[in-house]
Parts: structure tokens; sequence; C-alpha cells
């Protein structure tokens, strides 16, 4: 029996063939493509290099007559945060990994593949082959400003405002702050946060106009929840631009700061607190310096007086002497007294010529009694004045115990005024320790 294929066979056999060749074309020139578009090394599990994409030779891989290892072309700090010793330990250890890979080039840049990291293994052999393309310095940027607005979104309280101070759309964060949810407050005025107080003033008409027109504001604001509580939230309004730069809204960024205001304020308390406690501390200096003036006073009279006392105590001395003396002046006329009455009873028992020599010594000792009534009358004399000097020596010595008693009194008042200083400088130490307190609570908050 003869074999033979038909024409219609062979037209459809002809067209499988091109369309095969088709096919392979195809292939050849994605593959083509995909080899210069693409970043691909081949290596085996000790990461030497047994082959890669023109567009890695191109830009990375050093042309040398000895292999060098993919480890050598890797930056030693990886852009997920790890050495590429670690990464490669992942690899190995995981088997598939897709990652950011940051390879040197060959003018000594960077160049960073998103890429994908597999190991694979056949019947004869195992190996690692790495493959991706190169991340644009745009989509780095724009990568960056995504991840920074995620940082804002998760630190800040942010909410949107139509340029009719509507709520348009809020995060978590700043219903969580305000006590609130995005359905209850969407749609609501921003007055809903605000005191009937600021609602009604200029202020709040002006800051929206302000608003409107481009005007950023920054600073402390004081806000009221859902509940009526007061918040105080540290924020920032920012007028929102198209692209042609027409303003199309508002949005806040906030923190609250709502805790470190109450320390604040109590900070502040304290401070007043502290001023009144100085004050304080000021008058009573001036009492204790006034009752000192005083003492120094009493103490110079009580020296002045006790001076005195001592003078009139020596003229006292002065006078008893005196009186002693003439006492023996008195003893020795009376004595005297004595021997001529004596002679005159003698002279009276002779009665010559009846009491002539009588006469004489009467005479005598009628001179000797005026004498001793003399001396009598200065003995007086002396005595009063030794009384009077007492008299004084008594006044002086009672001023003495009388300045001495107010001295005593004056004592006892500054005693009186150290116990109100204790109190006031316990004051003072108390507000000092609330002051330091709030100071590390502060320093909390910063942290």
């Amino acid at each position: 029996m003869k074999w033979f294929i038909s024409k219609e066979e062979k037209e459809r056999l002809a067209l499988q063939e091109l369309e095969e060749k088709k096919e392979m074309a195809k292939a050849k020139v994605l593959g083509s493509l995909w080899n210069k578009s693409t970043y691909w090394v081949r290596c085996d599990m000790q990461g030497n290099i047994q082959e890669s994409s023109v567009s890695f030779k191109n830009e990375i891989e050093q042309r040398m007559g000895e292999a060098r290892g993919l480890l050598q072309y890797l930056r030693e700090d990886q852009p997920s945060g790890g050495k590429k010793e670690q990464l490669w330990e992942r690899l190995l250890s995981e088997g598939f990994l897709t990652q950011d890979v940051e390879f040197f080039r060959k003018d000594g840049g960077t160049v960073r593949v998103r890429a994908t990291l597999m190991s694979w293994q056949t019947e004869f052999e195992r190996g690692i082959i790495v493959y991706g393309s190169a991340v644009s310095a745009q989509e780095l940027k724009r990568e960056k400003q995504v991840s920074l607005l995620e940082a804002l979104d998760s630190t800040n309280a942010i909410i949107e405002f139509s340029l009719d101070g509507k709520v348009q759309d809020a995060n978590a964060l700043f219903c969580q702050t305000m006590g609130v949810s995005l359905e209850s407050i969407r749609g609501h005025h921003h007055q809903m946060f605000c005191s009937a107080e600021l609602i009604k003033s200029v202020e709040y008409e002006m800051f929206w106009q302000k608003l409107r027109s481009g005007v950023h504001f920054a600073g402390v604001f004081e806000r009221k929840k859902q509940t009526g509580e007061r918040v105080f939230l540290q924020a920032s309004y920012n007028p929102i631009k198209d692209a042609q730069g027409k303003i199309t809204g508002v949005i806040k960024y906030a923190q609250d700061v709502t805790q470190k205001h109450v320390i604040l304020d109590e900070a502040v308390q304290n401070v007043k607190q502290s001023a009144l406690v100085l004050e304080e501390m000021k008058t009573l200096a001036s009492d204790w310096e006034s009752l000192a003036q005083a003492n120094a006073q009493r103490v110079a009279q009580l020296s002045t007086h006790l001076k005195d006392a001592a003078l009139e105590v020596d003229s006292l001395a002065g006078v008893s002497d005196r009186i002693s003396s003439m006492s023996k002046g008195i003893g020795m006329i009376a004595s005297q007294t004595n021997l001529l009455a004596l002679n005159a009873t003698i002279e009276a028992a002779r009665a010559g010529e009846a009491g002539r020599g009588f006469a004489v010594v009467a005479d005598e000792v009628k001179k000797l009694a005026e004498n001793t009534t003399k001396q009598v009358d200065s003995m007086g004399d002396l005595i009063g004045k030794s009384q009077h000097s007492s008299v004084k020596a008594t006044g002086k010595m009672e001023e003495c115990q009388q300045s001495m008693q107010e001295a005593h009194t004056q004592i006892k008042q500054s005693l009186e005024k150290l116990k109100g200083a204790q109190e006031v400088f316990g004051k003072s130490a108390r507000l000092i320790a609330k002051m330091h307190e709030c100071s590390e609570k502060l320093s909390a908050l910063k942290q």
C-alpha cells in the first residue's frame, strides 16, 4: 500500500509550520526585549554567576576574566533594612523572596531593582535566579510621598473641609480623638467642634474668610468633643489647591495636646502661687528686719539704763561714805560732850565761887551742842539725797526690767514670725516639688 500526503494535508502542515515560526519569532523578539529591559541573573547555590541578562551585563556586571559572586554586586545595606548577607541567608532558608534589591552600577552609582529571588532545582542541578525591573526615580518619589502620607495618617488627626466649612472626610485617629464616627460628622459644619462664644465671634468669621483666601493657620486650638468635653489640639489648617492653583478645600492636621496643656496650666498656677509665696517671704523678711531693729533699740536702751543705774549706785556709795565719816565726827563730839559734862560735874562739886567755872563749861557744852545740831542737819540732807538716789536707782532698775520684758516680747514675736516663715518655706518646697513633677510629665510627653 502506498503512503502519500494529500494536497489539503500539505497545506495544513505548511500553515501550521508558518504559525510555529511566527510564534518562535515572536518569542525570540519578546525574549530579546525582556533580556534587554529586565535585570536577571542565574547563579549556583554559592552565588557564582552562571548567566545574566544584557541589561545586567551592561549596567552592573564587570567584564572580567574570572567570575564574580552575586553578593559582590549587592550594596551592603539593602532597602529592606538588613545586610546583603542576611538577604542571602533568608533566600537560602525560605527559597522565595519578593523585595527591592540594590546593586552597584559600573559608573559607581546604584540601581534599585524590584526583584523576585528564588531557588530552583532539577534532577541534575540546583541554583538561584534573580529577576526584576529597575525602579525609576519618579516611582521612588511617589512611593516616598505615599509613605509620608501613611506616616502622617498614623500620627495625626486629619480632617478635610469644603470651603463652606463642612466636613468631607476624616481619618480614624481624628474620630478617635474627638469621640465621633465619620458618618456622624460628614456634611456637618466645623462649628460642631467649637464653643458657642467662638462661633458668635468676629474672629471665627474672619478665620474662615482667610482660609478661603489661601491663608494658613497653625497653633493650639481649643475645641470640644461630642460629649462637650474640652480638648486642646496642636493643629494647622491648610488650604487645598488643585492643579490650576485654585483653592478647593481645607485640610487640618492635628495632635491632641490636652494632657500637656493641663500640665502647663498647672505649672503656670504653681508659678503664680510661688510668686505669692515669695511675696509673703519678702513681707516676713521685712517684719524680721523691723523686729531686729526694735530689739537692737531695746538692747541699747537697756544698756543705757544699766549704766545710769551703775552711776546712781556709785553715787549712793559716796553718800554712804560721807555718812560714815559724819557719824565718826558725831561720835567724837559726843565723847567730848561727855568729857565736858564730867568736868562740869567736878567743877560744880568744887563750887568755888558759886559756879563760875561751871558757866565756862556750860558755854563749851553749848557750842558742842550747836556743832552737833549742824552735823545732824547735814546728815539729814545727805540722807535725803541718799533716799532720792535710791529712788532713782530703783526707777532705773524698773526701766531695765520693763525693757527686758519688752525685749522678751519682741523675741517671742520673732519666734512666731519664724514659725510663719517655716510654713511659707514649706509651701514653697511643695510648689517646687509640683513644678518638678510637671516638668517630668512634660518631658515624658515630649518623648
